[in-house]
């Protein structure tokens, strides 16, 4: 076994004193091992799905109120599911009789009393940890339209005021200021700090708690980054000097993966809202194979190659 890997008693120890964990089952099985790559953290599966060699976090809303032979059996299920371990949050105490059933299955049961949400965060950066691999980028990290977007630019360009906006209109806030981003396979993933979460700076506002503010559903936890916009500020001179017809669209590569940035210019009066709705549905299109600047190019060359165009309503000299 090598350094890498994950075994039910190095998940216990390590987390032990942060989660406040208590081991209940399977104390002396040795499940084949995880490495980080592999390691899954699964709070919720929809109905039906099963997600076997996942570690699983369970709450009290999926243990139910339904009375103890309900609760067994979503124990039950939950073995069945052939888990890696399970770690039952929100201080929620199990029967001896699913003590058992996981003892008797092999699969290591831990409890918290700490809310479920938060053991499940803590383990996510916990595997972050474990890959070695994270960068800090600034900006505010957003998930609009089902992308995952960084918004960027010079202090005071207005990025969080954007942000703002963008949550007013519907879109899911990740983290302000410093997300941190991290390999997980060929994608890029981030999430927000424990110390920030839930928060943004705007000035003349300070510190808003966006969860206390729009709800649960303004919220997001964990998003692969597949889109930076870049706000730039700009003058009216310099603007008129930006050619419109060209793309502005870049690649950084941040930990191997690269990642597509698209400049914005910043000027007075901009709707800077619809331009970034905008920006993330052109970016995807491009995904599913449709480019609007060659789509327009090839059009133009058509044109040009049939000879003179004349303009329906016009006459000729």
């Amino acid at each position: 076994m090598t350094s890498e890997q994950i075994t039910p008693r190095r998940l216990f120890g390590e987390n032990r004193c942060k989660l406040k964990l208590h081991w209940l089952a399977a104390r002396r099985t040795h499940p084949a091992p995880l490495t980080p790559q592999e390691m899954r953290v699964v709070q919720r599966l929809m109905p039906g799905e099963t997600q076997p060699r996942a570690i699983r976090v369970v709450d009290a809303e999926q243990l139910g109120e339904e009375g103890a032979a309900r609760r067994h059996e979503r124990m039950r299920e939950l073995i069945e599911d052939a888990p890696f371990a399970v770690l039952i949050g929100d201080d929620q105490r199990p029967s001896e009789a699913c003590v058992a059933g996981f003892e008797k299955a092999g699969i290591p049961l831990f409890r918290s009393p700490l809310p479920a949400e938060r053991v499940y965060k803590e383990l996510i950066f916990y595997q972050r940890g474990l890959l070695g691999e994270s960068r800090v980028l600034h900006g505010v990290f957003l998930e609009v339209q089902g992308v995952g977007m960084l918004l960027s630019g010079e202090p005071g360009v207005g990025k969080s005021e954007l942000a703002l906006a963008m949550v007013s209109r519907g879109h899911r806030f990740i983290a302000d200021d410093a997300p941190e981003f991290w390999r997980d396979g060929d994608a890029l993933s981030g999430a927000c700090p424990p110390v920030l979460q839930d928060f943004i700076e705007v000035r003349g506002l300070g510190f808003l708690d966006i969860r206390s503010l729009f709800g649960d559903s303004a919220m997001k936890f964990r998003k692969n980054l597949q889109l930076i916009i870049q706000l730039e500020r700009m003058t009216p001179e310099r603007l008129v000097k930006v050619d419109r017809a060209l793309d502005s669209t870049q690649y950084l590569d941040i930990l191997g993966i690269k990642i597509p940035m698209i400049t914005l210019p910043v000027t007075a009066g901009q709707q800077l809202a619809v331009l970034v709705e905008t920006a993330v549905k052109v970016h995807i299109q491009r995904r599913q194979g449709y480019d609007s600047n060659r789509v327009f190019a090839e059009r133009q060359a058509a044109i040009m190659g049939q000879g003179p165009v004349i303009c329906p309503g016009t006459r000729g000299g």
